[in-house]
């Protein structure tokens, strides 16, 4: 059985029914950190993080992030606003788009994540496309592991009558809900 510190409080790490307020992150842009152009514990080969994830990108033959986006069927103006933030910040167009990393931060600078409302609040979280990846991948990940409910009944869903009466209204509050 882990110690009382060792888990984590769900109420000091995302927005819950008990609205504490503690330190929360600073505001998400396309800025790297300058540490992270010369990462010190890189010994051999390219010690900068942004040139690490270009040749990941593109060894993996990752989309751009305009084709990634449009694939899952963002607006073209919101796209284009992406677009040319990073030609901004860069000093120019990119010939085959932009890296899908450094897409999912300019997204976040320049649409940000998205409200209850449906209104968008830049700097605030992950962008639709960011997110949506982010999702997906745990979702994929759900779904394969065996042990979780996704992975045992695909077609299960949360019983809507406990989320009612439970504040069940965001991810802050489910995981607090379901911390023990």
């Amino acid at each position: 059985m882990p110690s009382a510190d060792a888990v984590v409080d769900m109420h000091e790490i995302f927005f819950t029914h008990l609205g504490r307020n503690v330190e929360r992150a600073q505001e998400m842009d396309s800025k790297l950190a300058r540490t992270l152009l010369d990462l010190p514990f890189i010994t051999s080969g390219e010690s900068s993080l942004a040139t690490r994830n270009l040749l990941r990108g593109q060894s993996f033959l990752l989309p751009s992030g305009e084709s990634f986006a449009r694939e899952i069927g963002r607006p073209e103006a919101e796209v284009s606003a992406v677009s040319a933030a990073v030609e901004t910040a860069t000093g120019g167009a990119l010939a085959s788009g932009t890296p899908l990393w450094l897409y999912f931060l300019a997204e976040a600078e320049v649409i940000g994540r998205e409200a209850a409302n449906g209104s968008f609040q830049p700097k605030e979280g992950l962008g639709p496309a960011g997110a949506t990846l982010v999702a997906e991948t745990i979702i994929g990940l759900l779904e394969l592991d065996s042990r979780s409910w996704l992975g045992t009944d695909r077609s299960w869903s949360p019983d809507r009558s406990v989320a009612a009466t439970e504040r069940l209204d965001g991810i802050g509050n489910m995981l607090a809900w379901a911390q023990p």
